[in-house]
């Protein structure tokens, strides 16, 4: 409720940070910025992923993750998500299934 027309954010085309003003060198406004941000800390043989979004984990507004990234993402802060299988398993706090 806070942020009806989005996460307002500096930025500009072609950096880290997006965005995304556009190409005209007098309108300093933008309509749109990235959808997730992401750093990956590369390690020989392994890597560390860190990641935020500008909402939240969950696309179920009545989800406790549905807007528990907007702190981060608004101050550029992350979280550490987790890639391989027994890490997520390790983290996760629900298992669903889905089947055909």
């Amino acid at each position: 409720p806070e942020y009806p027309g989005g996460f307002p954010h500096h930025g500009d085309n072609y950096v880290v940070d997006a965005g995304n003003p556009g190409l005209d060198n007098t309108n300093f406004e933008y309509g749109s910025g990235p959808s997730v941000r992401v750093v990956v800390e590369a390690k020989p043989g392994d890597f560390t992923l860190h990641m935020s979004f500008p909402g939240g984990v969950s696309g179920i507004p009545s989800s406790d993750h549905y807007d528990d990234q907007v702190d981060h993402y608004i101050n550029n802060q992350y979280d550490e998500f987790w890639y391989y299988e027994k890490d997520v398993a390790a983290h996760g706090k629900e298992h669903v299934v889905f089947e055909p």
